[in-house]
């Protein structure tokens, strides 16, 4: 195989496992695999087809890795990727729920807080609680959360109020669980919230499912943004 026809098979087999991977845009991809935006472009588009210079090897693999797929089989190696395997875990056919698109969102953009812009209203942000914290600080609540709707918008100042008064036990229940979204990036589990709201004549009493993410921003500053979703009767 000629060096031409090797870089025309890399170009077409890198398109085709882009359009499986289920990444919505370039952009989405190179924050994935970490690579910057023009070269991820270039490579889309064919770019490296008459350049003694390729990508780069060790960003084509975070690229192939990110899209489910195999350096070797990009640069023409002939066993093909499981393709219905692929198509399974990238979720084709099917609705994604708001909690496996924040999961997919967090690996694909690799932790970054903008890859979250389109699901952003959808979590409430904290800081990563200091090691004598005992409250949990909310900096932005999401216009489609559970907080949200309890409080009839998404306002900041009342969110914490709520917050500031929540039992001990209640308040140290959300500050371990922010920690341990800190250490492990990613923790989901059950809660139950039984609270008479201070800054409205309203009583909670429901369980909930509660997703944890850390996410750093364009400075590395780390928070933590948290998806509750109610658990029916």
């Amino acid at each position: 195989m000629t060096d031409f026809t090797l870089q025309e098979k890399f170009t077409e087999r890198f398109q085709e496992a882009y359009e499986r991977s289920g990444f919505d845009s370039r952009s989405e991809l190179s924050r994935a695999g970490r690579m910057s935006r023009p070269v991820t472009q270039k490579i889309l588009k064919g770019g490296f087809r008459n350049s003694p210079n390729g990508p780069g090897i060790f960003g084509l693999k975070r690229l192939a890795d990110a899209m489910g797929t195999g350096v070797g089989y990009l640069l023409g190696e002939d066993l093909a990727p499981d393709t219905t395997s692929q198509l399974f875990f990238n979720g084709a056919g099917k609705s994604k729920g708001t909690i496996e698109r924040l999961m997919e969102t967090h690996w694909r953009g690799a932790g970054r807080y903008e890859a979250f812009d389109k699901l952003l209203e959808d979590c409430d942000v904290y800081e990563v609680p200091k090691e004598d914290a005992t409250t949990p600080i909310i900096t932005r609540v999401g216009k489609r959360t559970l907080f949200a709707g309890r409080l009839g918008g998404p306002f900041l100042r009342d969110a914490q109020a709520e917050l500031d008064k929540f039992s001990e036990e209640k308040r140290m229940d959300v500050v371990n669980f922010h920690r341990q979204v800190a250490q492990n990036n990613t923790t989901i589990g059950n809660s139950f919230l039984e609270h008479d709201l201070v800054t409205r004549p309203v009583r909670v009493c429901a369980p909930n499912i509660r997703l944890g993410l850390l996410v750093h921003d364009h400075r590395g500053q780390p928070s933590v943004l948290v998806h509750a979703a109610p658990i029916p009767a």
